[in-house]
């Protein structure tokens, strides 16, 4: 029987140990944590982890040990499970203020009047819960095991080596330009410099910052050379990752480890027990210093060699206050905002990408998951208090743990933590499992023992073991259950249906959807579109979802045209045409928005109602009139929007109005808008080329190319007037000086449009001149760039046509043909037919013309 005790003892420690390394690697393979299906196995490995610790330490007669830093996962654990009690709605308005809000605003009319719970996205909360007693799993094994300096050892170098597996995975991948993850999963909405689990390079840097800082410390406290020299080997492959993967706060952050552990190394002093050597490292202090050089020497060697170019371009576009002040930093006022509205007690942890979305100002097209801060995060989800009592107590434990001493290697392990919790400052690498799992592991090694000091921690008493760890586990395994109702899913789901169902029974199912996913404003924009858009569908209902839908999200572009839509069907064009325009600005296709919209807006009332305040959008649309032939319409928009101008700028409305009167032949009015324009500070080509095209309309060339060649001598580079002017000297008969202006601007022209349009003018030249084969030439030329053109196939044919190659000429515009609208091809058959009658006149002619000849005589023989 002792022997049957002896190795269930001897059993259980490794056990744990091997759950524990299990656990750090398929977080990382289930696609860095991120995967929805890897919940379940990730719980199951955590606990069982756990549940092998206790026997361990039930038969060594100890108890398990509780560090203090199980207090930050416990309190947010605690605080995840208050989030999900449904709260009399008195208590709900103290506590959750934001979804107080929205449960009176979008539920209660809708018929949801249960009581409802802070989250507002119970299902992502718990999932977070069942993460975070994960976590304390993790870290509870992770303690009991670190007693041993062997075992931590071991553990600390499963960490590293799961870095350095995930470098050498990335350099694989690029080695074979294998751009799908071992050539199996591809990346869909991602694009990872580095092809490994980690589809964010952010995350995989993160990760690799942790891992570098393991790699380097083991490598600095290995007592036999040649594992010394295959740790440092690893730490370079591993660094040079992180330079590969080309993220900005990777690299800065995992730069700051190294030098940090280079500090480390430089300062480390001898312990009492051992003069001569730090307890973990047969090297001198001076040779650690030596060699935490030379590592990062290699580091950045290779790196450099390796990515130079693509590292230091990444780097230029943060290299100054203004560049992070135009990136996510910029974000951060917005996202505090929608911290306060739920200041106390959060939105619900895991809920901020449906809680963020009513505060939203920026950047309408995109979505945003996280904050990409760490202090943010926590704000937005756990509210102010105890977001600033998880960071106190956080910090209360650093400070206790750096008063009792560090080895080298534990001060490397350390500071990788540190370096990548102040990458999370930019990033949210820490919410994905995969890097969550292995610095908790990190923390839980560092944890001192009881016999250390017993203020950083306490000793679980034995009766309470299992009781605690089965209803720990319990409550995991039922809030990874609970937490599958995803938001995506349910999106999906109610896409699906509503256009096989009937009205009623697509908003019973909706309803049912947004019982569960309360503040997710896809769901009821969904319901809006399908009623504003199907015939039998009422444009109340749909107004009555749409305004929950824009309450949860402003600047939702969909949910702003559906509501035009239904506007519209209720005959209230005026509050119709502003939903228009707001649906254009926040990012719906502007195009196929405006043009329904101006189908609607007939009059300037109409259209100024359009435009609003916003007088760039008059722009826009003078020229979308333009195009359907509203000149006056156009005209009188443009003079609407002048009279609203209150500033000394917007001269382009001015310059569009000018182009408008020239095409009505008020070349008066267009000259006097120049003028205007002018002096409100408009600049630039457009000026020039109207101002010539009304002088040449009032017959004054001369005038014209005086104007076209100041501005083309000011703006070398401009295309358009250079055009302009070789098309004015080639109606001005004089076809030489417009191929020298085309020759002057001919460097300048990179884009392919641009060329074709050269070559174009170039051909007019040559026709001007009756060179047709040399025009032919450059229409041939212009053919190579855009195959596709029929344009370019007619002119082709029409010069092969006056050079009485009438094949030719029908064979080409034939080919043109293939690429034309069906007008367009009518058009083409009649001229092929008058072409081919023409060339049987001209046959017919030269036969009968051969046939009234006299026949000659035949030659006499001498």
């Amino acid at each position: 029987m002792s022997s049957l005790l002896g190795a269930r003892r001897s059993m259980a420690r490794p056990a744990a140990e091997v759950l524990l390394i299990l656990e750090v690697v398929f977080t990382v393979l289930a696609w860095g944590g991120g995967a929805a299906w890897a919940q379940g196995p990730i719980v199951a490995f955590a606990f069982l982890g756990l549940a092998a610790a206790a026997v361990d330490a039930g038969y060594r007669q100890k108890r398990l040990w509780v560090p203090a830093f199980a207090g930050v996962l416990g309190v947010a654990a605690v605080v995840c499970l208050l989030q999900l009690i449904p709260l009399p709605t008195f208590l709900l308005r103290w506590l959750g203020p934001a979804t107080a809000e929205l449960r009176d605003f979008a539920l209660v009319p809708l018929g949801l009047t249960r009581a409802r719970p802070i989250s507002l996205d119970p299902p992502s909360t718990w999932r977070e819960l069942s993460k975070h007693l994960a976590y304390l799993a993790v870290l509870l094994t992770a303690a009991h095991l670190g007693d041993s300096r062997k075992t931590r050892r071991r553990l600390f170098a499963a960490v590293a080596l799961t870095g350095a597996a995930l470098a050498l995975t990335g350099f694989g991948h690029l080695l074979v330009d294998a751009h799908a993850l071992f050539g199996l999963f591809p990346y869909l909405q991602a694009a990872p410099p580095l092809v490994t689990p980690f589809g964010n390079p952010n995350h995989l840097a993160a990760y690799l910052t942790l891992s570098g800082a393991l790699l380097l410390g083991l490598a600095l406290t290995e007592e036999q050379r040649p594992r010394m020299a295959a740790w440092a080997l690893l730490a370079v492959f591993n660094g040079a990752a992180v330079l590969l993967s080309l993220s900005r706060g990777g690299i800065v952050f995992f730069a700051a480890g190294q030098l940090g552990i280079l500090v480390a190394a430089r300062v480390q002093r001898t312990r009492e027990r051992e003069p001569s050597r730090s307890p973990d490292s047969g090297l001198g202090p001076g040779a650690r210093t030596l060699a935490a050089v030379g590592i990062l020497g290699a580091i950045v060697a290779v790196g450099s060699y390796l990515a130079f170019e693509e590292v230091t371009t990444e780097l230029e576009t943060a290299d100054s206050v203004e560049k992070l002040q135009s990136s996510k930093v910029e974000l951060y006022p917005m996202i505090a905002r929608a911290g306060l509205a739920a200041w106390p007690l959060g939105m619900g942890r895991g809920a901020f990408q449906e809680g963020f979305t009513r505060f939203q100002t920026l950047a309408p097209e995109s979505t945003f998951t996280m904050p990409e801060n760490l202090v943010l995060q926590l704000f937005c989800e756990l509210g102010l208090f105890v977001s600033l009592g998880v960071l106190a107590l956080a910090g209360v434990v650093l400070v206790q743990r750096l008063k009792q001493g560090l080895s080298l290697l534990e001060a490397a392990a350390l500071i990788g933590v540190l370096a990548l919790v102040l990458h999370d400052i930019f990033d949210f690498a820490l919410e994905r499992q995969g890097t969550a799992v292995a610095a908790l592991v990190v923390v839980g090694l560092l944890t001192p023992r009881a016999e250390d000091s017993g203020r950083t921690g306490r000793k679980l008493p034995r009766r309470w073991t299992w009781p605690l760890l089965a209803a720990l586990a319990g409550l995991a395994l039922l809030a990874t259950v609970w937490g599958r109702p995803r938001v995506e899913e349910a999106e999906a789901k109610l896409a699906a249906s509503l256009p096989k169902v009937s009205a009623p029974a697509a908003r019973a199912k909706a309803l049912a959807l947004i019982d569960v996913h309360p503040a997710d404003y896809a769901l009821y924009a969904l319901v809006g579109w399908s009623e504003a858009s199907r015939a039998s569908g009422s444009p109340r209902e749909a107004l009555a979802f749409l305004n929950r839908a824009l309450y949860l999200k402003p600047l939702d572009a969909a949910s702003h045209w559906a509501a035009a839509r239904a506007l519209v069907r209720l005959g209230k064009l005026n509050q119709a045409l502003p939903e228009y325009r707001l649906a254009v600005l926040d990012g719906a296709p502007s195009s196929e928005v405006w043009n329904e919209a101006l189908s609607r807006a007939h009059g300037v009332e109409a259209l100024t109602r359009l435009v609003g305040d916003r007088l760039e959008v008059a722009e826009t649309l003078s020229l979308l009139l333009e195009s359907q032939a509203r000149n006056p319409e156009a005209l009188a928009l443009l003079e609407a929007a002048q009279t609203q101008v209150t500033d000394g700028g917007s001269g382009s409305l001015w310059t569009r109005s000018a182009w408008l009167r020239h095409q009505q032949k008020d070349d008066a009015g267009a000259l006097a808008d120049l003028e205007t324009a002018r002096t409100r500070g408009a600049k630039g080509p457009d000026i020039a080329r109207i101002q010539a095209s009304v002088l040449e309309g009032q017959g004054k060339r001369g005038d014209a190319i005086r104007v076209l060649e100041a501005a083309t001598s000011h703006n070398p580079d401009d295309v358009g007037s250079a055009f302009e002017l070789a098309a004015v000297w080639v109606r001005g008969g004089k076809p030489a000086r417009g191929r020298e202006a085309l020759q002057r601007i001919s460097p300048f022209v990179h884009d392919s449009n641009q060329r074709v349009q050269m070559l174009s003018l170039e051909a007019a030249t040559y026709q001007a001149e009756a060179k047709l084969n040399r025009a032919l030439e450059s229409y041939e030329s212009a053919l190579r760039l855009q195959p596709q053109n029929p344009g370019l196939y007619y002119a082709v044919a029409s010069l092969q046509a006056s050079l009485h190659r009438n094949q030719l000429a029908i064979d080409a515009a034939r080919a043109g043909m293939a690429y034309d609208s069906a007008e367009g091809r009518k058009r083409q058959m009649a001229w092929i037919a008058e072409l081919e009658s023409k060339d049987r006149e001209e046959v017919q002619k030269r036969e009968d013309q051969l046939l009234e000849q006299p026949p000659r005589a035949a030659p006499v023989e001498p």
